[in-house]
């Protein structure tokens, strides 16, 4: 702890100082700098607020982490979707937004889709666009679980509330 306080107020270990254990607790055993040695306390805050910021960059990374094996579980479909599918989605929100009409023009995809599958336009039609918002509905909910579980980290003020937040977000983003 000395020695990890030592190196966040920018000492160097072997060069402004040396730190020994006896088996009764660290101590600074020689000080080598030119500067003035700091007091105990300002070196243990120093540790301190070391542990907690790695601990928050480690916390932050975890949810990251975790957010991004879900895009990784819908990234497959999510490329897919960014062409066919794209244009089955739209031929079918402007099928929907016409009222669904009988004998629909210029959507030759989405009816050629639903002659494949064989249903009624209007079933594929609803089908493709519940797909896509539940996959929209899936990374919205990833994004924002990420982000309030790294905004919850911010605002820790210690360790141990840091390992309960990225744990309760790491489980909720992998329960998606």
């Amino acid at each position: 702890m000395i020695a990890r306080g030592l190196k966040a107020l920018g000492f160097t270990p072997g060069i402004d100082f040396n730190c020994h254990d006896d088996g009764e607790g660290p101590y600074i055993k020689d000080w080598l700098s030119n500067e003035p040695q700091p007091e105990m306390d300002d070196i243990l805050a120093a540790a301190e607020e070391f542990e907690l910021t790695n601990a928050k960059a480690a916390a932050s990374a975890a949810i990251s982490k975790a957010s991004e094996d879900v895009r990784l579980k819908v990234a497959p479909y999510i490329n897919y979707m960014d062409t066919e599918y794209q244009v089955l989605a739209s031929q079918a929100d402007a099928y929907v937004a016409a009222n669904r009409p009988e004998n629909p023009v210029g959507l030759s995809m989405l009816v050629q889709s639903a002659e494949d599958s064989g249903r009624t336009v209007s079933e594929e039609a609803d089908l493709i666009r519940a797909k896509r918002d539940a996959y929209i509905a899936l990374l919205n909910a990833t994004r924002s679980l990420r982000r309030r579980g790294q905004a919850a980290i911010e605002s820790a003020s210690d360790v141990e509330t840091i390992h309960s937040v990225r744990d309760e977000y790491v489980a909720q983003l992998a329960s998606l």
